[in-house]
């Protein structure tokens, strides 16, 4: 049994046990505010909907790479970016950081943002589709991603779950989370994608050796 594991793990990648144990901090992150519930920092911060929906991040890479035929490398770091998000939100949670510092919160809309927003960008990669339209796709997307979170914590606070968001307090969230994805839209814009012909729709060669 020993050589057998041993054997897998030396044919699997630093990049897949990277994610491994990015996937795995996440679950037993979320074990955290599952089992202690009373805890101070976990108070009005909705952590019910968050064990229940943040492990899902860590599914929506490998379901769409199986939906697309999976006959491409796997995008490892679209993976991970995905993960980090919702892993960096219960760490910092925990840690009581959002209440402690003021500006934290802005902070972790902004470079979440970023975080979803560059997957996007890296999982277009594979497609030719020039410059402008990964601009707008990850502009967009990310920006849809942002207005359904809002939503989502405003819903949870006018159900009793959590604290309700005030105007400003959404508006600076949203703004935030504007600044980071055009910033990931920017660097969709001007990254290198799959070229036109037989092979279109394959990653580009530098997404390709960044995914092994």
């Amino acid at each position: 049994m020993s050589v057998y594991l041993a054997e897998v793990v030396r044919k699997r990648s630093p990049a897949f046990w990277s994610l491994v144990g990015l996937k795995g901090a996440l679950v037993a992150l979320l074990l955290l505010p599952a089992t202690n519930p009373n805890w101070q920092q976990y108070e009005d911060k909705a952590m019910q909907w968050r064990i229940l929906v943040f492990p899902l991040a860590g599914l929506v890479i490998p379901v769409l790479w199986r939906i697309a035929g999976n006959g491409h490398p796997y995008p490892h770091l679209a993976d991970g970016l995905l993960v980090a998000a919702p892993l960096t939100d219960v760490l910092w949670n925990t840690f009581d950081a959002y209440d402690q510092v003021w500006w934290w919160d802005k902070l972790v809309h902004l470079v979440n943002s970023v975080l979803i927003a560059y997957a996007i960008a890296l999982w277009l990669r594979r497609y030719a589709l020039g410059s402008i339209v990964p601009f707008l796709l990850v502009l967009g997307m990310g920006m849809t991603f942002a207005v359904g979170w809002e939503l989502a914590e405003y819903s949870a606070g006018a159900a009793g779950y959590a604290e309700l968001q005030t105007y400003g307090d959404t508006l600076g969230d949203l703004s935030f989370a504007l600044l980071g994805s055009a910033a990931a839209a920017a660097l969709a814009a001007h990254q290198p994608s799959a070229e036109r012909g037989p092979d279109a729709g394959a990653p580009a060669p530098a997404l390709a050796e960044g995914c092994q």
